[in-house]
């Protein structure tokens, strides 16, 4: 994984000031990384973006919803795209969380689970839930890839 933070090493969290310090660094950071857009990307991002979040201080629920998100956002890319890499950015203003999901392919279109599954489909639901934790989200596709984003405020 490669990975930077701020302004400091490739695989480091960014070093934050708690909040409320009135240090620069407390009213906005960011972090990400890169990876190969194979099944490992998932863990390796949820893990990522939550010692990320510890290290900005985040409250549990967040963490917890942030891991939710990361989680179907970069599967989408790995099971969706053709890419051959998937990038996380996590950017912090204020109590403003905005989570990025990049990658260089196309999602193909998922089937909707079908109206008699009686709750039973395996999959067609995630992106149901990040609409439920985030305050807004959206997906962006243009010519070179697409961008899954979401943004929470705690």
């Amino acid at each position: 994984m490669t990975g930077r933070a701020g302004a400091g090493p490739a695989a480091e969290p960014p070093a934050v000031g708690p909040p409320g310090t009135g240090s620069p660094a407390a009213d906005s950071a960011f972090a990400a990384c890169t990876l190969p857009a194979t099944r490992v990307a998932v863990p390796e991002t949820r893990t990522f973006a939550a010692t990320v979040l510890s290290v900005w201080r985040a409250p549990e629920d967040v963490v917890f919803a942030v891991r939710a998100i990361v989680s179907e956002f970069v599967g989408n890319s790995v099971l969706h795209s053709g890419s051959a890499h998937v990038g996380l950015r996590l950017t912090r203003t204020g109590s403003v969380l905005r989570i990025e999901v990049s990658d260089a392919g196309a999602w193909r279109p998922a089937a909707a689970p079908a109206a008699q599954d009686a709750g039973e489909a395996e999959a067609g639901r995630g992106l149901i839930l990040v609409r439920a934790y985030a305050d807004r989200s959206g997906i962006v596709r243009s010519a070179v890839g697409t961008r899954a984003w979401a943004q929470l405020t705690w």
